[in-house]
This record gives C-alpha cells, sequence and structure tokens, in this order.
C-alpha cells in the first residue's frame, strides 16, 4: 500500500494497515530507491528522508513519535544497503538473512586479482630472502689479551707456543 504524504510538514503518514513483519519489509522501497541504486542514490535518499523523519524536526509529541518509527525504518534500511555485505546478503536471503547472520559465497577473483596477489606474494617472499641476507642478526666473538705486551714472561711462552704450531713471528 502506498503511503500518503502530509503536505503540511512533508512527513510521510503511519500506514494504515496492521505493522508489516521485519522479515517481509522491503528496505529498498523504505528509501524510495530501486535495487539496482547506486551507493550515492542511496546515500542521498537517506539524507533526504532522514531529514523530513528526524523526531527533532517536529513539535507535536505524536509527529514526534511517528518520525520516530519513521527515521528508525529509513536508519535500518540505509544501514543495510550501505553496507557492501549486508546488502548482497538482503539481496539474496531478504530481512531474514540479515537477522540471522547468514552470509554469500565468496566470490570467484578475476585473474587480474589472482595475478596481483601472486605478484604482491611473490615480491614480499623476494624482499624477506633479501632482508636474510643482509640483516645478519648473530654476534661474532673474539677475544684478545695484550698482557704479552707488559709482562716478558707471558711474551716468552707467547713465542714458545707459536714456534710449536710453527707460527713465525
Amino acid at each position: 500500500a502506498a503511503r500518503a504524504v502530509d503536505d503540511m510538514d512533508g512527513f510521510e503518514d503511519p500506514p494504515e494497515e496492521p505493522d508489516v513483519p521485519a522479515d517481509k519489509r522491503d528496505l529498498y522501497a523504505n528509501l524510495g530507491v530501486s535495487r539496482d541504486a547506486s551507493e550515492d542514490d542511496i546515500k542521498k535518499a537517506y539524507r533526504a528522508l532522514a531529514q523530513v523523519a528526524h523526531p527533532d524536526k517536529h513539535s507535536s509529541s505524536v509527529l514526534r513519535e511517528a518520525a520516530s518509527r519513521s527515521f528508525n525504518t529509513v536508519n535500518e534500511a540505509y544501514e543495510i544497503l550501505s553496507d557492501k555485505e549486508k546488502r548482497r546478503v538482503y539481496d539474496v536471503y531478504g530481512m531474514a538473512g540479515v537477522n540471522a547472520g547468514l552470509e554469500v559465497g565468496s566470490r570467484r577473483k578475476t585473474l587480474r586479482e589472482i595475478s596481483e596477489e601472486f605478484e604482491r606474494a611473490r615480491a614480499k617472499e623476494a624482499r624477506a630472502q633479501m632482508e636474510a641476507k643482509l640483516n645478519f642478526r648473530g654476534s661474532y666473538g673474539f677475544s684478545f689479551s695484550a698482557a704479552h705486551l707488559f709482562d716478558e714472561h707471558v711474551a716468552h711462552r707467547r713465542t714458545l707456543i707459536a714456534a710449536r704450531r710453527g707460527v713465525v713471528n
């Protein structure tokens, strides 16, 4: 059923029929956009309706209450349709799918996306190998004694050890 618009304040009157169950609502109709509407169209429709339906824009308590319900409906529709994944779930399963937290099967990747992913992984591996070669994080140990420079007995002993090894000073 079409909703009547009050010409005095631009606010949509609540429907005369009983409330529509949550799983039967059409979010696209709530925002007044088609099913193939772009993200920008959805955003523009939401902003226009939110300004009209915002409860703070109305002085009478009856209008404020009706505006609050309408604003919540518009807000819920925008929240779902502006999120790509939630919108995909809604398009396939409806509100029941969104409320149940269902997911639409994973999208297949294009050849270009697969190639880009492969190149990124290959570049990351090459970078890791290069860093492994350049960034040695080990330690080197050595010892040095200058005692032979000051003590003749140590100097003589070092000369004998070197001679046994065949090292000539």
